[in-house]
């Protein structure tokens, strides 16, 4: 086995700060904090010492050290955090005194990967980690909280445990198959493979729900031209997002406006007006909009007073908002400059709506990254076969071997190194 190099990091961004914390991990990290500190810290504890440069024997700064011994570290191997101010002339000292002493600098991601080789993660622990790390919002926070830690872990050991118990119950009829096999056996393996598969297919839909959060969900302004949909746009953002004049046809093209709306972070979008296009530039907006329906979490058609609204045949949710005028017992808008109660009315109904229809999901585990997506829909497809291959047990275990090597994918029990390769490539430095 090739010795691991010791490596280290500024986890924190670079720039000034007022704290800047760099991480050691390997075998020398001991012998590092040895010759800059003089004496190794009692393992965990947040210790105020002076850092040396061992060269000279000057003091580089004053900062925090923490010191884990392997095992019981974030990495599995020797780790120290060194809690120092952000100065760039400080970190760049630093890390001088590091290279001198035997260290290298870290990959992108290379501590999370040393963490996944000692079994400290798993490959989904791994992505949890990138998600919790890259979400911008909290409800997409929740959900790679979800994916972390030992309720995911249970999950999965519980299909595993599952999976298990059908790969035996095929090896009993494969085995004695002229043997009297109690009837309890057979719909007991029925029942097992059942639930499992309506929790796979649970799971399927949950994270296609959580893949929208996580992309942000849209909100479409669609409607004839003039009836107030840019208005309302710049209303929500409060300030001149879109072009608004008294001309129809103003907006050609989406205008997009990023908002928080509760927990969910949230794309209004605001489409050409829709009517028989005058121009050919016109018409090309008018077709997007009608084609961006589908991805869309929510439509508001809008509509004047005393005119009917546009009929939308779509299976995205439609509502049919009234502009131009305020009526709170209806869903109305009024987006004047000097009446926003209406906007504000509307926003606290799709905030509502947001939360009973996605905020479920935020309390049980789904996924948000297409690779684990695709092997969760491979577990299902290999149980949906193995369910029409009762009557043949060596067929059935086929399938159920497929749907256990599966998820081996999935968890990373079985995994292809590109994999990592490219999920740690994105990690930041220090991480």
């Amino acid at each position: 086995m090739i010795p691991k190099t010791t490596i280290y990091a500024t986890a924190t961004p670079p720039g000034v700060s007022g704290v800047a914390v760099v991480r050691v991990s390997g075998p020398l990290t001991e012998s590092v904090l040895k010759s800059i500190l003089l004496a190794v810290p009692s393992p965990r504890v947040a210790s105020l010492r002076k850092i040396t440069n061992p060269s000279n024997s000057a003091i580089v700064d004053r900062g925090v050290v923490i010191w884990f011994p392997a095992p019981k570290s974030f990495t599995g191997e020797d780790v120290a955090e060194l809690q120092v101010h952000g100065s760039v002339a400080i970190i760049d000292l630093l890390g001088a005194i590091l290279q001198d002493l035997g260290c290298v600098p870290a990959e992108p991601g290379e501590f999370a990967r040393r963490a996944l080789e000692n079994q400290k993660l798993d490959l989904l622990g791994a992505e949890a980690l990138d998600a919790i790390i890259c979400a911008n919002d909290p409800a997409t926070l929740k959900i790679a909280q979800g994916q972390a830690g030992s309720t995911r872990q249970a999950f999965f050991d519980r299909w595993r445990s599952d999976l298990l118990q059908l790969l035996s119950a095929c090896e009993a009829f494969i085995d004695f198959p002229e043997d009297d096999l109690p009837d309890s056996l057979v719909s007991n393996n029925e029942q097992v493979l059942s639930r499992l598969l309506n929790q796979v297919d649970a799971l399927i839909q949950r994270s296609e729900k959580a893949i929208q959060i996580s992309n942000g969900l849209e909100i479409l302004l669609l409607g004839p031209p003039n009836v107030g949909k840019s208005t309302l746009i710049n209303a929500i953002a409060g300030y001149q997002k879109a072009i608004v004049t008294p001309t129809p046809g103003t907006t050609r093209d989406f205008v997009e406006f990023q908002a928080k709306v509760g927990s969910f972070g949230v794309t209004f979008v605001d489409t050409a007006g829709l009517r028989d296009a005058s121009d050919e530039v016109e018409a090309v907006g008018i077709q997007r909009a009608k084609d961006r329906v589908g991805s869309a979490a929510l439509v508001l058609n809008l509509y004047e007073v005393n005119t009917t609204p546009i009929d939308l045949k779509s299976d995205t949710p439609v509502w049919n908002v009234q502009t131009k005028c305020f009526n709170p017992a209806r869903l109305s808008v009024a987006a004047g400059d000097h009446d926003q109660l209406g906007v504000h009315g509307l926003l606290e109904k799709i905030e509502a709506w947001l939360a009973e229809s996605f905020g479920p999901i935020l309390h049980e585990l789904s996924f948000q990254r297409e690779r684990q997506v695709f092997h969760v829909k491979q577990i299902g497809a290999a149980l949906r076969e193995a369910k029409q291959s009762s009557s043949l047990p060596e067929l059935q275990a086929e399938h159920l071997r497929q749907a256990k090597t599966s998820l081996g994918k999935l968890t990373g029990q079985i995994h292809v190194e590109d994999v990592l390769d490219s999920l740690f490539s994105g990690f930041c430095i220090g991480k």
